[in-house]
């Protein structure tokens, strides 16, 4: 992001939001240690790499379920928000929203609130300004 405003550092803001379909202990109730199989923690682990080498934060609190089971009706962890840090501190809210639950989905709507009218922060770019492809993840 570029900025033309009264702060005029270039600096990158990152915000990964989605269905990652990947379960782990950092974000996933341990009721559901069920679900921690090796090959479920493998996969979440790729996942884990990238965020720590694009140093994003999970700002959606650890615990909050995103998806009922139709069949089961357990609810589990599979969607998550990552930013960067430099736009971690402008997050004020976000959570899952379960009165907005559709009908015959079985993921829960997530509310992630950024205050825009902050100070932006003088850090400079974050750890890199190119765009991340998955090269890093054997990806092309």
């Amino acid at each position: 992001m570029h900025s033309s405003g009264p702060c005029r550092v270039e600096s990158l803001h990152m915000l990964w939001l989605g269905n990652f379909n990947r379960h782990h202990p950092m974000w996933d109730e341990s009721c559901n240690a069920h679900l921690l199989m090796w090959t479920n923690l493998d996969k979440a682990q790729l996942l884990i790499d990238a965020i720590t080498k694009l140093d994003l934060h999970m700002v959606l609190p650890k615990g909050l379920p995103t998806m009922c089971a139709m069949a089961t009706g357990n609810h589990t962890r599979l969607d998550n928000v990552f930013a960067s840090s430099m736009l971690t501190d402008t997050v004020t809210r976000c959570s899952m929203v379960l009165e907005e639950h559709p009908v015959r989905s079985d993921h829960i709507p997530i509310t992630t609130w950024i205050d825009v009218n902050q100070p932006c922060d003088q850090r400079g770019p974050g750890p890199t300004t190119e765009p991340w492809t998955g090269r890093s993840l054997g990806r092309s």
